[in-house]
């Protein structure tokens, strides 16, 4: 008896959820999805971050980090609290705690990474889990 055929995945959004732009580990976690965005691109269509940011303030960060995909506010919270998200409260303000989802293009959440402590560590394992949920070869 033959084994049922495997459907492709149907992973092709990428969302990067992140906190408080200008801190090292933003800057450098942001750098380093920037830096290996055509690889993602290959494999998923969009890449995006999202933070608890107005939206002028993710546009400047966007500019001055030279990021090749859309940062996205939360500013009102509803993303967070609808995922329930894990998020901390820094100068009265409601940021996200450093994490990244893979996200289908049916809103389902295919992985995720938390507690991230290694920003660019984390984007070198997010990269290949979106390149195997599309059946890409591996980049190692």
């Amino acid at each position: 008896m033959s084994s049922p055929a495997r459907s492709p995945p149907a992973t092709r959004d990428f969302r990067r959820l992140g906190e408080h732009p200008r801190r090292l580990g933003c800057t450098l976690e942001a750098r380093t999805y920037a830096d290996r965005h055509e690889l993602i691109r290959t494999a998923a269509p969009r890449c995006r971050g999202v933070s608890t940011q107005r939206p002028d303030q993710l546009r400047a960060f966007a500019e001055y980090a030279r990021l090749p995909y859309p940062l996205l506010s939360d500013q009102d919270g509803r993303l967070a609290a609808g995922l329930l998200l894990p998020t901390f409260r820094a100068g009265g303000v409601d940021r996200f705690k450093r994490l990244t989802l893979l996200v289908d293009p049916d809103a389902v959440v295919r992985a995720v990474q938390f507690p991230v402590t290694d920003p660019a560590g984390s984007v070198a394992e997010m990269v290949e889990l979106v390149r195997q949920s599309c059946g890409c070869p591996a980049t190692r």
